[in-house]
């Protein structure tokens, strides 16, 4: 794992750092949507978890592009704009 890579290499001019820190999109839609995480942590922000999981799994993709340096389509663009606004609202609760 990525950890295991990093700590493998890791020299004492490393900082530590978090297991968040090796994280991707996915694993963090998955840490978010968690049942026991959602209750705790990130209800109060999203409300549904159905929407705020469907949004961030249209996003995948699109972040996968961007993290590999590829273009993205006038489409992905749009959805980026939307979505982000519309998370944002969500996590000020102005729904």
């Amino acid at each position: 794992n990525r950890m295991e890579d990093y700590n493998k290499r890791k020299t004492t001019e490393n900082k530590d750092v978090k297991l968040i820190e090796f994280s991707d999109f996915y694993d963090l839609v998955t840490l978010i949507v968690n049942r026991g995480n959602w209750k705790a942590c990130f209800e109060k922000y999203f409300g549904n978890v159905g929407v705020i999981q469907a949004k961030m799994y249209e996003l995948i993709p699109v972040r996968n592009d961007i993290a590999h340096n590829r273009n993205i389509s006038e489409d992905d663009i749009m959805m980026l704009n939307l979505y982000s606004k519309q998370i944002l609202r969500m996590i000020n609760n102005e729904n």
